[in-house]
């Protein structure tokens, strides 16, 4: 069994049990439908040679095609996981 796979089991463990879960390190709660704000501050993480860095577009033209989607991807992960409302938010 995955690491992964232990701590969703246990996660779900303890959820059954009625206890709150232990959030492991490198994890964040989030909705499970990401709100109107997670989805405009992930697609504008999206780099643009009028908007990001010289530098850091220079070596996001010199990726390959996958190597791009997949650096997109995880900017849009990140900007939507910074945009998430955190538990006791008055929107979360």
């Amino acid at each position: 069994t995955s690491t992964i796979a232990m701590v969703a089991l246990e996660l779900n463990r303890k959820l059954a049990d009625g206890n709150s879960p232990v959030i492991p390190d490198g994890w964040v709660m989030v909705p499970v439908e990401p709100t109107e704000n997670m989805i405009v501050e992930g697609f504008e993480s999206e780099p643009d040679e009028s908007f990001s860095d010289p530098a850091v577009w220079e070596e996001y033209q010199a990726m390959s095609g996958c190597q791009q989607a997949a650096h997109r991807a995880k900017l849009c992960w990140a900007a939507m996981i910074a945009a998430a409302p955190k538990p006791g938010d008055s929107n979360g």
